[in-house]
């Protein structure tokens, strides 16, 4: 097939790191998933607990043990919410590997388009006939059109 080994295990790395970025995501997307349930799930607690420390009826005991819980509710949930940073770095870094696959497509491309050219360049000089250094710079030149 003439497909040289560097370009044979450059390859089979893309292919690796498409499965492990395809994991990070599914789990980022997990994680969020469960800390807006946490969040939700604290949130609805929250609001038993106002109603058990707003109920005059209830002995002043039960109202400071709902107090105490209101506390860790609170630290519950900031601690939560800290986590969010957390997952915001998640998605950039998503974002990160979907702009670092599409340079590395550009690359791609240009190094193809390149080995074109040297192809080209190397066919014309085999066929004996002398190129100019004007010559081969213009069919090099990255600016070149196909």
């Amino acid at each position: 097939m003439h497909i040289s080994q560097p370009t044979i295990s450059r390859d089979i790395d893309f292919i690796r790191n498409q499965t492990s970025r395809a994991a990070k995501k599914e789990l980022a997307d997990r994680m969020c998933y469960e800390q807006q349930n946490g969040l939700d799930g604290v949130g609805e607690l929250m609001k038993n607990l106002w109603l058990i420390i707003d109920n005059p009826k209830l002995e002043v005991k039960e109202r400071i043990k709902a107090m105490k819980l209101m506390l860790r509710c609170q630290y519950m949930r900031l601690k939560l919410v800290d986590s969010e940073a957390f997952m915001k770095q998640c998605y950039d870094d998503s974002d990160k590997v979907k702009r670092d696959q599409e340079a590395n497509t550009l690359r791609e491309q240009e190094i193809s388009r390149r080995e074109i050219a040297l192809k080209r360049v190397l066919e014309y000089h085999l066929k004996n006939e002398k190129l100019t250094q004007r010559e081969i710079d213009q069919i090099i030149s990255p600016n070149q059109v196909f």
